[in-house]
């Protein structure tokens, strides 16, 4: 159970540096 959330949580986190990645380079 507490594998599943960490994995949950980990996809989440490269979804959100994703985000911001896209975003940095539309500033640029």
């Amino acid at each position: 159970m507490l594998t599943k959330l960490l994995t949950i949580e980990t996809i989440q986190l490269q979804e959100h540096v994703a985000t911001w990645q896209e975003a940095i380079t539309l500033a640029a």
